[in-house]
């Protein structure tokens, strides 16, 4: 994750907001929270979803959509 004010990738954390944890650049001293959602992307899931529901199982799927086989649908 990059700090938005300078580009730097040297972080340390820096307490939270709400329930996101907080980072501040060691280079500006910028503080910021992740700006990019995490997990896997709304269409990924509406495709396993999918597949899920075509009767693949989902070792097959993971194995399809390259991630575990282990995610919850």
């Amino acid at each position: 994750m990059q700090c938005p004010k300078c580009g730097s990738l040297d972080k340390v954390k820096a307490g939270f907001i709400g329930e996101k944890q907080r980072y501040q650049c060691k280079k500006c001293a910028c503080k910021y929270t992740r700006s990019t959602p995490k997990g896997l992307a709304p269409i990924t899931w509406k495709l396993a979803k999918e597949l899920y529901a075509s009767g693949l199982s989902l070792r097959k799927i993971g194995n399809l959509i390259g991630v575990s086989y282990q995610f919850q649908v």
